[in-house]
C-alpha cells in the first residue's frame, strides 16, 4: 500500500499536527505502508533531530513568496550576524520581525483559508507530477492549515482514488474572520461531502459538524483516532528529578483569545511563601510580563521537540491550560500521559475534553481556570510533595493509557485506510459491471 499524505505542517515545522503525522507516518511505514509525504520546506527552521523510518519519503516545495522569502531573508540574516546555520523560527521584538507578523496576521485574514494557500501553486504542480508518476492508494489531507483540504480535493478530482480529511479542528473556527464565515461554513460542507472519510481527534468534533451541517447518518464516514505519545514512552516512567523546590513544567504555546495563563500567572503570586518552580517552553514573549517578580519561573522560548520531552521527564508536576473551545484537547496531554508525571489541568470551560480524559484515566488533578482555585490546588500539590506522596496519589489506567501510543493509533488508522481503499474498489467492480450490462443490452 502507498499513500499520499498532504501535510503543509511536517517536521521541522513544531506544531500538533505536524508531530501528530511524523509519529503516524513511522508507524504507518513499520506496518508497511510507503507513505509519500507532500510538505512546505522550511529550511530556516532549526533541524528535526528525530528519523524517518524507511518507507516515509518526504516531498518538500517552497511555501510561496512571502513565507518562503520572509524564511530566506531570516536565514541570510542569521548566518550573517551569528555565522551559523537555521538558528530557529522566526522570533524576537527586532522591527523588522514586527513588521512581518503584523503582514502575516493581515493576510491571514483576507486570503482564504489564510495566508499559506499560497503554496498551492508550487505545491499544485509537485502534486500533479507526483500523482502523474506514482500510483497512490490512497490520498490524506490534514488540517490544519485549510491548504491541506484545497490541494485533497484536487487530488480526488484528478485521480477520483480515496481521500482521507484528518480534522484535526473544524475549518469554521473561533479566530476565523467574522465576514468570511459563510465562505468557509460552505467550504467545510464541501470538503465533508467530498471526502471518503473524515478522521476527528475528538468526538466532539463530530457531534458539532453534525448540527452544524445537519448531517444525517454520517455516522460511517468519521472516525476519532486522537493525538498520542511516542510509543518507546509506553507505561509509566518513574521520575528520577528532584529538587528543593515543587518543579511545573509546561510545554506548548498561550493564546490571548483562548488559552490564557493570567488566572495561574495570579495564582502563583499568591503562594510565594512554597518552594515551587515553573519552567515554560514555547513561545511566551508576550506574557513574560505576567510572571516578572514571581520567584522560580523560567521562560526557555522555543526549543526542538526532543528537549520537550526531556523536560517532560524532569518534572514533577506536568502543567496543561485547556482551550476555550471544548470540542478540541491539546495534543500535549498525550504527551504529558505517555511521560507518567501527575498532570494539573486548567479548564477554561466546565465541558473541558482534555479534563474530561484526565478524569477518565486518572492521571491528575482539573481545576477551572480561577486564581483562587488553581492557588488550593497548588498548596494541595506542594502538600502532598512535601510528603512524598505525590507519585501515590493516582492509580492510574494504564491499560487505557497505553491505547494512546502512536503505534497502536497507527493501527486503527490503517483499518481506516484499508477500509476506504476496499470500498473504492468494490464501487469499482459494480460500475464496471453496470457498464458491462449496458454493453450486453446492445
Amino acid at each position: 500500500m502507498r499513500i499520499l499524505l498532504i501535510a503543509y505542517e511536517f517536521p521541522p515545522i513544531i506544531a500538533a499536527q505536524s508531530l501528530r503525522w511524523f509519529y503516524l507516518s513511522n508507524e504507518l511505514a513499520k506496518l508497511g505502508v510507503e507513505v509519500h509525504v507532500l510538505c512546505s520546506d522550511m529550511p530556516s527552521l532549526p533541524p528535526f533531530h528525530e528519523d524517518f523510518a524507511p518507507g516515509v519519503i518526504v516531498h518538500r516545495v517552497w511555501p510561496g513568496p512571502y513565507v518562503g522569502f520572509s524564511q530566506k531573508a531570516y536565514l541570510h540574516l542569521s548566518r550573517w550576524t551569528l555565522g551559523g546555520g537555521a538558528v530557529g523560527p522566526l522570533g524576537g521584538d527586532s522591527v523588522l520581525l514586527k513588521m512581518h507578523r503584523w503582514g502575516r496576521r493581515v493576510l491571514d485574514q483576507i486570503i482564504f483559508p489564510d495566508l499559506r494557500t499560497e503554496w498551492v501553486p508550487s505545491a499544485s504542480l509537485r502534486l500533479i507530477q507526483l500523482l502523474r508518476t506514482t500510483r497512490y492508494s490512497a490520498v490524506v489531507a490534514s488540517h490544519e492549515p485549510g491548504v491541506d483540504l484545497l490541494l485533497g480535493l484536487l487530488a480526488k478530482r484528478i485521480t477520483r482514488i480515496p481521500l482521507i480529511v484528518d480534522l484535526a479542528d473544524p475549518v469554521v473556527a473561533p479566530y476565523t474572520p467574522r465576514w468570511r464565515q459563510r465562505i468557509d461554513l460552505a467550504f467545510e460542507a464541501k470538503v465533508i461531502a467530498r471526502a471518503d472519510a473524515i478522521v476527528v481527534t475528538t468526538m466532539a468534533v463530530v457531534d458539532l459538524l453534525k448540527r452544524r451541517h445537519e448531517l444525517q447518518d454520517a455516522d460511517n464516514k468519521f472516525t476519532c483516532i486522537a493525538q498520542g505519545f511516542p510509543s518507546r514512552n509506553s507505561g509509566r516512567v518513574e521520575n528520577s528529578h528532584h529538587s528543593k523546590a515543587l518543579h511545573l513544567v509546561y510545554t506548548g504555546n498561550f493564546y490571548a483569545d483562548f488559552r490564557s495563563p493570567v488566572e495561574f500567572a495570579r495564582a502563583l503570586r499568591s503562594i510565594r511563601d512554597l518552594d515551587i518552580s515553573v519552567t515554560f517552553y514555547g513561545n511566551h514573549a508576550a506574557y513574560q510580563a505576567l510572571f516578572d517578580g514571581i520567584p522560580g519561573v523560567r521562560f526557555h522560548g522555543i526549543v526542538d521537540h526532543g528537549t520537550c520531552i526531556s523536560a517532560q521527564q524532569n518534572s514533577d508536576v506536568l502543567l496543561s491550560v485547556g482551550n476555550s473551545q471544548p470540542f478540541q484537547v491539546p495534543g500535549k496531554i498525550y504527551e504529558y500521559l505517555g511521560i507518567g508525571s501527575p498532570i494539573l489541568h486548567i479548564a477554561n470551560t466546565p465541558m473541558d475534553e482534555a479534563g474530561a480524559l484526565i478524569m477518565r484515566v486518572r492521571a491528575g488533578w482539573v481545576v477551572q481556570n480561577q486564581a483562587d482555585s488553581i492557588e488550593r490546588i497548588l498548596r494541595e500539590i506542594h502538600a502532598r510533595w512535601t510528603s512524598g506522596a505525590l507519585q501515590s496519589m493516582f492509580l492510574r489506567d494504564e491499560n487505557t493509557i497505553a491505547e494512546f501510543a502512536w503505534d497502536k493509533r497507527a493501527i486503527h488508522y490503517k483499518s481506516v485506510i484499508d477500509e476506504c481503499i476496499g470500498a473504492h474498489e468494490n464501487a469499482g467492480r459494480i460500475e464496471r459491471s453496470m457498464k458491462n450490462k449496458e454493453k450486453g443490452r446492445y
